[in-house]
C-alpha cells in the first residue's frame, strides 16, 4: 500500500513516513521566534502509535476523545494517535484559565468522551468542568496531557479503520440550537482532500501558510489532512499571532514563497485596513497562486478590494479561489481557480433576485453582486425545499449536495440526520441521497452562486426578501447606529408575513436617540431606505441598546433568536425608540506617536487617548481611563486593529488578542503592559455579557460558526 492507494487517513500518513522519514510533515511558526518547531514523518508515526497504544490498552478505541489543545505539535500528534486507535477525534477550542466555557461544556454533554486531552496548564481546570457535567447526568471521562497519554509505540497494533470508520466529530454553532457533531469519516476526509489538491492545483512541491484554527473545518482539513494527502509542506501560524499582527500572514506567504493559502472573508477585510507602504514594503506575493476564501460568505467588494490593494506587490487576480463548503461537505462543496481569468463576480437586479429568477442588473436599479463558486467535483442540485422539485439553471432555490465528502449526520441525532442528510428529489429517487445545506443559490454556467439562507428568508406577497440586504441597506454609513448591529426578519401575525428590523444605537447616540424627536428621525430614515431599495414598508422598527440583538459566541446575528424575543417581549428591555407603520399602510410592495526610545506608560496613555477619542468621535478630554473600551465602540474589527498598532509601537511588552477583553479599560492595559505583576484578569460575569465580551468571545472562537 502506499499514500496514493491508501483509503484512510491513517494509512496514508504510514505511507509517507515508511516513503519519506525524514521529510517535514508540519512546520510550526511562533510570532518573534527565530527557529520553527517542525515535526518530521517519522518522528510523527511514532508519537502515533505511541499515543494509540496507550488509547488502545484503556479501551478506547471507537471511543470519542475531545482534543482542547494549543495550536501546535501536541494537537497534530494527538489528532493522529487517535486515529492510529481507532478512536473519534473531537477538536475543540483551548480551556481559558478562569474563564467558564459554556461551548465547552454543550460539546462535553453531547460528545461523551471517554477522554479530555488538554495541556498541563489546563488540566485541573478540565478536571473540575468534567466533574461538574459529571454530576448533572452526563458522561464520565478520563482527563489527560497528551504525554501522560504515550505508551509504547513498539507494542502498537492497527486497529480495524475503514473507509467507512468514523474519524472525528466536527463541532460547528449556527445561529439557531446547540452545537452539532458532523460525523466524518476516513473515506471523507481522503475524497475532500482529493477534491481540494484538484481544486487548488496542490502538489508534493506545493507550499502553504495558514493560521486557521485546527478546530475549525478549513484550518484541520486545510492545514492538516489534505497537506499529509497531497505530500506538501505546510507552515502553521497560530489564530493569536494573526489576530496580533494579521499583515504577519502576508509577509509569511513572501518569506517562504507560499504558493498557496486560505482565509476568510473578515481576514482580507482586515488586511486591507492594515496595508500601509510602510507595513508592506518589500512585500513579495507573486508566488501566490491560490488564495481560496470561504467558510463565510464571500463578499465581492472585498475580493476587488484585496486585489486592488496587493496586485502591486504580486497578487493575480486569477490566484483568488472563492469557495462554497461547510463542515457537512468535511470543507470544500464547489471551487476551482481559473487561469487568466479570477473570481466571477456579476451583479444581479435586486428584485429579480427576490423574485426567485436572477437577471443582469440594468442601469440604476437596486442590484447585488454576488460572487461565482465553481463546482469540481461534488455533485451540486438546486432544488424547490418545500417539494424537493429539481430547479433549473438560473432559478433559485435550496442548495443540494451528494458526494463521497459528505457526513454521515450528527452524532445523537438521528432525526435531524435523517431530514438533512437523506432528501432525495423529486421524480429521482435514484439520486442522492442528498445533503440540504439550508441555503439559498443557483447555478449558472459552471458557476454556484449563494444568495442566502432559507429559514432568514423574508416572503411578502410572494417576494422573498434577504434580511442581509435589508440590514446592510438600511444602516450603511449611518454613524447613529452600531456597526454590524441589526436583524431584520419576518413574523406572520395574521395577514401575511410582514418585515421586523432591530437596530442597535451607537454607544455615543443612546442618550440623544432616547429623545422621541431624534428617536422618530432615525427611524423615518431607515424607513425611507428600506423603502427605496427593496419597495416593502416595514411593520416596525426597535432601537435598542448596544449588545441587545443576540449573536453566536463569533459574533454572527442569530436572528431566530431575535425574532423569537420580540415575539415574546418586543425587545422591552434595552429598548430606546419603537416606530411602528401607520394603519392602512400596507406590507406589501409600493411606489501616532514619535517612534525612538522605548515609550513610556506616560507615552502610550497619551497615544491611546488620542486613538480612542479619534475612533468615538469625542474629544480626548471626555476619554476616561477607567472606562470600559466597549463605551467607545469598540468591535472585533477595531480591536484587532488596535492591538496591531500598539505591537507597531517601541513598548517591552506584546499585546496579545484578548488582553483588551481581560484588561478593559486603559488604565488597566497600561497595568498590564507597564506592571504585569499588579495588573489582575478582570473577573467574567456570569449574569451580563458585555458589548466588549462578545467580541472577546469573537476574537477567542474566530470562526467558530
Amino acid at each position: 500500500m502506499t499514500a496514493r492507494t491508501a483509503e484512510t487517513l491513517l494509512d496514508i500518513m504510514l505511507s509517507r513516513a515508511a516513503e519519506h522519514p525524514t521529510d517535514i510533515a508540519y512546520r510550526f511558526h511562533r510570532f518573534g521566534a527565530s527557529e520553527t518547531q517542525d515535526v518530521l514523518m517519522d518522528d510523527l508515526a511514532r508519537s502515533a502509535r505511541a499515543i494509540a497504544e496507550t488509547l488502545t490498552r484503556r479501551g478506547l478505541s471507537g471511543e470519542r476523545v475531545i482534543l482542547a489543545l494549543p495550536h501546535g505539535p501536541d494537537f497534530i500528534r494527538a489528532f493522529y494517535g487517535c486515529l492510529a486507535a481507532g478512536a473519534v477525534a473531537v477538536p475543540v477550542p483551548m480551556l481559558k484559565p478562569g474563564k467558564e466555557d459554556r461551548r465547552f461544556e454543550a460539546v462535553l454533554k453531547d460528545a461523551r468522551p471517554a477522554l479530555v486531552v488538554v495541556d498541563q496548564a489546563a488540566l485541573e481546570q478540565a478536571r473540575s468542568v468534567v466533574d461538574r457535567v459529571t454530576q448533572d447526568g452526563g458522561a464520565s471521562a478520563q482527563v489527560a496531557t497528551v504525554d501522560q497519554s504515550e505508551g509504547d509505540a513498539a507494542g502498537w497494533q492497527r486497529p480495524d479503520v475503514s473507509a467507512d470508520t468514523l474519524a472525528i466529530l466536527q463541532y460547528t454553532s449556527g445561529s439557531t440550537g446547540d452545537p452539532k457533531g458532523v460525523m466524518i469519516t476516513h473515506g471523507n476526509f481522503v475524497a475532500n482532500a482529493k477534491l481540494i489538491q484538484s481544486a487548488l492545483r496542490v502538489t508534493a512541491s506545493s507550499t502553504g501558510v495558514l493560521w486557521l484554527p485546527f478546530y475549525h473545518d478549513m484550518g484541520l482539513v486545510g492545514g492538516v489532512v489534505m497537506p499529509m494527502y497531497a505530500g506538501a509542506t505546510v507552515d502553521l501560524m497560530s489564530p493569536q499571532d494573526f489576530l496580533r499582527a494579521p499583515i504577519r500572514w502576508l509577509e509569511a506567504l513572501a518569506e517562504r514563497k507560499a504558493t498557496i493559502t486560505a482565509a476568510p472573508n473578515f481576514a482580507l477585510e482586515l488586511c486591507c485596513d492594515l496595508a500601509s507602504p510602510e507595513a508592506l514594503a518589500g512585500l513579495d506575493l507573486s508566488h501566490l497562486s491560490c488564495l481560496l476564501t470561504g467558510s463565510e460568505p464571500v463578499n465581492a467588494n472585498t475580493v476587488e478590494r484585496f486585489i486592488a490593494t496587493f496586485g502591486s506587490y504580486g497578487f493575480r487576480r486569477d490566484a483568488v479561489l472563492p469557495a462554497y463548503g461547510l463542515a457537512e461537505a468535511t470543507l470544500l462543496a464547489t471551487g476551482t481557480l481559473r487561469d487568466k481569468v479570477g473570481p466571477t463576480i456579476r451583479a444581479f437586479d435586486g428584485k429579480a433576485l427576490e423574485s426567485g429568477h436572477p437577471a443582469a442588473a440594468q442601469g440604476n436599479a437596486p442590484s447585488r453582486r454576488l460572487v461565482g463558486n465553481g463546482a469540481p467535483e461534488t455533485r451540486v442540485r438546486i432544488a424547490e425545499p418545500e417539494t424537493g422539485r429539481p430547479l433549473g439553471e438560473g432559478e433559485i432555490g435550496e442548495i443540494w449536495l451528494t458526494g463521497e465528502s459528505i457526513a454521515k449526520g450528527y452524532f445523537g441525532r438521528p432525526e435531524l440526520s435523517s431530514h438533512g442528510f437523506g432528501a432525495r428529489l423529486l421524480g429521482e429517487p435514484e439520486a442522492g441521497p442528498f445533503y440540504r445545506t439550508g441555503d439559498l443559490g443557483f447555478v449558472e454556467g459552471d458557476d454556484l452562486f449563494v444568495t442566502g439562507r432559507i429559514k432568514d428568508l423574508v416572503i411578502i406577497r410572494g417576494r422573498n426578501i434577504h434580511p442581509q440586504d435589508v440590514e446592510e441597506s438600511a444602516t450603511r454609513n449611518e454613524p447613529r447606529l452600531w456597526t454590524g448591529g441589526s436583524a431584520a426578519f419576518g413574523v406572520d401575525r395574521g395577514a401575511g408575513e410582514e418585515l421586523i428590523l432591530i437596530v442597535e444605537a451607537g454607544r455615543s447616540s443612546v442618550s440623544a436617540l432616547k429623545d422621541e424627536a431624534s428617536g422618530s428621525a432615525l427611524a423615518a430614515d431607515l424607513v425611507a431606505r428600506i423603502v427605496e431599495a427593496h419597495e416593502v414598508m416595514p411593520a416596525e422598527i426597535a432601537i435598542v441598546r448596544p449588545g441587545r440583538i443576540p449573536r453566536t459566541t463569533s459574533g454572527k446575528i442569530r436572528r431566530s433568536a431575535a425574532r423569537e424575543e420580540w415575539r415574546e417581549s418586543g425587545f422591552a428591555a434595552g429598548l430606546i425608540h419603537r416606530w411602528t407603520r401607520p394603519e392602512g399602510d400596507g406590507a406589501g410592495a409600493f411606489a501616532g506617536p514619535v517612534i525612538g526610545e522605548c515609550l513610556t506608560r506616560q507615552d502610550v496613555e497619551a497615544w491611546l487617548l488620542a486613538r480612542l477619542a479619534h475612533h468615538s468621535g469625542r474629544p480626548p478630554h471626555q476619554i476616561a481611563l477607567d472606562e470600559p473600551f466597549a463605551s467607545y465602540g469598540l468591535d472585533s474589527r477595531t480591536a484587532i486593529e488596535m492591538i496591531t498598532a500598539i505591537n507597531g509601537l517601541n513598548i517591552a511588552r506584546t499585546v496579545e488578542p484578548t488582553d483588551l477583553y481581560d484588561h478593559p479599560t486603559i488604565e488597566r492595559l497600561l497595568d498590564h503592559m507597564f506592571d504585569p505583576e499588579a495588573a489582575q484578569p478582570a473577573e467574567t460575569k456570569t449574569d451580563e455579557t458585555s458589548d466588549l465580551e462578545t467580541e472577546a468571545a469573537a476574537l477567542r472562537a474566530l470562526l467558530d460558526a
